[in-house]
């Protein structure tokens, strides 16, 4: 199980994906580092009807918050601007060094320089 209990929904803001995390009050640690991971992948479909994929890796961000203590919650932003027109799926991981860490996939779309958020879900 992982330490870290996202707050809320992930958000995109122009191109600066947006999240937040609260460590879990009942871990009994003393004040540690969280290093929460990003990578994004390039979508494109090779066929009409979108079974034949291919997923290319074009960036990834390793972010880290200093001395948080459970029940601590923190911040977190990443610019996706180095991210042109497509279809991305971004995976965001919580406290991505420990074990159960969390992870996100967001479904993310790219057009004429605006981006947006079409979905995302919990991977288990």
């Amino acid at each position: 199980m992982s330490r870290i209990i996202l707050n809320g929904e992930p958000q995109l803001s122009g191109d600066t994906l947006y999240w937040a995390g609260t460590v879990d009050p009942g871990t009994f640690e003393a004040a540690s580092n969280v290093v929460d991971t990003v990578d994004c992948f390039r979508m494109t479909s090779h066929d009409p009807a979108g079974i034949d994929v291919q997923s290319d890796l074009l960036m990834q961000a390793e972010l880290t918050t200093d001395s948080v203590m459970p029940g601590d919650s923190y911040q977190q932003s990443v610019s996706l601007a180095e991210l042109h027109d497509g279809y991305y799926h971004v995976m965001l991981s919580l406290d991505s060094n420990e074990t159960g860490a969390e992870t996100y996939k967001l479904q993310v779309r790219v057009e004429g320089g605006s981006f947006e958020l079409k979905n995302w879900l919990r991977e288990y």
